[in-house]
């Protein structure tokens, strides 16, 4: 057949030793070399990959920073040169390394690339879509403290590359174009070339974490198997729990991103050249790949001026904050240390499921209003500061991937009622006379502040339509997130003996975030209220559409610009509105794909 003529071909011209020189190699094992007949000619590759795959590789923390500055961090070259091309990233510090970063590897992956690195028959390879040039040393100095070996260690040697139009065959009118080369196709062409220069390769197992990835992934598993270059072609699906670096190491990086971002913008707007992170060169294309299309379609890049940042405290959320020792109530229960007759479990459906791997919320409230309460309504529940108690009615979830606590106002309430009462240092009261004896002095606030007025003069008022609820865990690998609790409308009783009421304070959740300039005074930049990635990704999975992280970015512009020019806001009245434009650009991307 052509196929096993192509395989036939491949195999007369394989050499090895030339993946030496391969632009993304940065470690290449000299027992490669196969001049010695005797080696073993390799009969399977196994592919790691190493952020949150291998390595617990830590994100800009959701604790510490606004979701919209944490979007500008990772992206690339937006703030400075970004996240995932600044080195201090993966730098935790000198005990870190002297402990070969203890307690950040994912263990049982560890195991399997030793058992791979030590079978002969083997090919143990780490390929990251991290930037070879900012992290090659230490990826190298990292996996030696861990004592792996690999076989071949590939990175993506350009995040970017100066436009050449004799390359691409397209035209540009901008003088300083560049081509956005994406981590995929950098895996895709690399991995085409192992198999070029190890026919005797029949078997690829490959482990990665991202969902986006693993669908390309099995599509170039198949393309290799149609092309008889493979017989077998498995992917594992990696998830691990998140790990973030020390919050005052964390703040002091990304203030520094921000310093050496702002520098930037005063570089340029005295005349100076425009940052572009991660340059590097066109990727050569293999002869035997010419017009596969593993680097299409080509996305361009034009740099653009920067604007300055400005940190400062940006407002979440304005609702019913509860004291730590109240959150380690709700955690007892949830992980089944609290007496059953309390009954804080997880609704009946999730009962019997292993929930272990899903995400327990560290930042257990009542939203009343996103953002900042407006004055009205937060004159409505009692301004800041002012004592509530938080009746808990029922238990719900969402697809069996989130669950949350409904709860309500206690209203009315007899002060020799048996209840269940859990005070701001989390001690438990049996009735309301004896809370309020306990509390009623000053001196008995929670250490945070959180104390408790002789008068409940706080509410629980919804700034908009909507169920008040304290989220508690989300199934973050079937691809929840916390925000996405508001979509629970099935709630079941708890079945406790007892009303559990707990004490919270109305406040507000502030993160740092960027600041806007409004009429030459620094105010907080307007929030969008709908989620527009979430929307695509919910449209795209009703109809059984996988995309990908390109694909949902110019989704993501293309609705944009069609809200802006019918004049609709992001603003959760809209959100019909949203979904209706989001369904529409979605078809219209599948018919011209089509």
């Amino acid at each position: 057949s052509t196929a096993e003529q192509e395989a036939a071909s491949v195999q007369l011209a394989a050499s090895p030793s030339r993946l030496r020189s391969h632009p993304t190699v940065i470690h290449f094992n000299d027992k490669l070399d196969l001049s010695d007949s005797t080696l073993t000619q390799p009969h399977t590759v196994n592919v790691f990959d190493f952020d949150q795959t291998l390595f617990r590789s830590p994100l800009p923390n959701p604790a510490l920073w606004d979701p919209s500055f944490i979007g500008s961090l990772i992206s690339w070259n937006n703030c400075g040169a970004g996240w995932w091309h600044t080195p201090a990233t993966l730098d935790f510090g000198p005990a870190a390394e002297a402990s070969a970063w203890e307690g950040w590897w994912n263990e049982d992956l560890v195991k399997d690339v030793q058992r791979s690195s030590k079978d002969p028959g083997c090919l143990t390879i780490l390929l990251t879509g991290r930037n070879g040039p900012v992290y090659g040393d230490q990826l190298l100095r990292m996996i030696r403290a861990k004592g792996l070996d690999f076989d071949l260690v590939a990175t993506k040697p350009s995040t970017v590359a100066r436009f050449d139009s004799a390359q691409t065959g397209l035209a540009s009118k901008n003088k300083e174009t560049y081509l956005k080369l994406h981590t995929f196709s950098t895996k895709h062409d690399f991995l085409y070339h192992v198999l070029f220069e190890f026919p005797s390769i029949q078997h690829m197992h490959v482990w990665d974490d991202r969902a986006g990835q693993i669908a390309k992934f099995r599509q170039a598993g198949q393309e290799w198997l149609d092309k008889k270059m493979l017989q077998t072609f498995e992917v594992t699906i990696v998830q691990i729990p998140h790990r973030y670096m020390d919050s005052k190491r964390e703040m002091d990086l990304v203030t520094a991103m921000v310093q050496s971002h702002n520098r930037q913008v005063e570089l340029e707007a005295n005349g100076g050249a425009l940052l572009v992170a991660g340059t590097g060169p066109m990727p050569e294309i293999r002869p035997e790949l010419v017009g596969n299309g593993l680097w299409g379609p080509f996305e361009t890049y034009v740099p653009q001026r920067r604007a300055r940042i400005e940190l400062g405290q940006v407002v979440q959320y304005t609702g019913v904050l509860f004291s730590e020792s109240v959150h380690l109530f709700l955690r007892d229960g949830l992980e089944g240390r609290l007496p059953q007759d309390i009954g804080i479990r997880p609704p009946p459906s999730l009962q019997r499921q292993d929930l272990s791997s899903w995400v327990v919320s560290d930042d257990m409230h009542v939203s009343l209003c996103r953002g900042g309460s407006p004055a009205e309504h937060l004159r409505s529940i009692g301004g800041l500061g002012a004592s509530v108690l938080v009746d808990i009615e029922a238990a719900g979830e969402f697809e069996e991937r989130i669950w949350a606590l409904k709860v309500k106002e206690v209203e009315a309430l007899d002060t020799k009622d048996e209840v269940i009462i859990v005070g701001p240092r989390g001690d438990v009261f049996t009735n309301m006379e004896s809370f309020i004896a306990e509390y009623r002095e000053p001196s008995n606030m929670d250490k945070k502040g959180y104390g408790v007025g002789s008068e409940f003069r706080g509410h629980v008022i919804l700034h908009r339509a909507g169920t008040p609820h304290i989220l508690m865990a989300y199934d973050r690998f079937k691809g929840m997130r916390p925000s996405e609790s508001c979509r629970i409308i099935h709630w079941k009783p708890l079945e406790a003996s007892k009303r559990i009421i707990l004490v919270g304070t109305i406040g507000q959740k502030k993160l740092w975030g960027i600041k806007a300039r409004n009429f030459g005074r620094m105010a907080v930049a307007p929030r969008a209220e709908v989620s527009i990635a979430n929307v695509i990704k919910q449209c795209a999975s009703s109809i059984n559409v996988i995309l990908s992280g390109r694909q949902i970015g110019s989704t993501i512009a293309a609705v944009e610009k069609q809200m802006a020019h019918q004049s609709i806001a992001n603003k959760a009245a809209n959100k019909d509105l949203i979904e209706a434009i989001v369904g529409i650009v979605i078809a219209r991307m599948l018919e011209a794909s089509d």
